[in-house]
């Protein structure tokens, strides 16, 4: 439990927090999805967590396992 509370709470702020800061609406009002790797906590968390913001990269190409690489890399793990 001393393990698995604090992993989990880790993994909800990441994943709420990168789903918020790479949403955002465009001037047309239309939805755009951002890739951040601009300071420190976004290129430490991409490092670990397989570049999970790089999001614009994910919702290009959702079955690559690592959105880091780029949509034109293709996954041997997911397919």
């Amino acid at each position: 439990m001393s393990f698995f509370f604090p992993s989990y709470l880790f993994h909800m702020f990441v994943f709420s927090h990168l789903n918020y800061v790479t949403h955002a609406d465009g001037r047309d009002g239309r939805p755009e999805v951002y890739n951040l790797n601009s300071n420190l906590y976004y290129r430490l968390v991409n490092f670990f967590g397989s570049g999970v913001y790089f999001h614009r990269n994910h919702h290009l190409a959702p079955t690559h396992f690592n959105p880091r690489r780029g949509a034109a890399v293709e996954s041997w793990l997911v397919r």
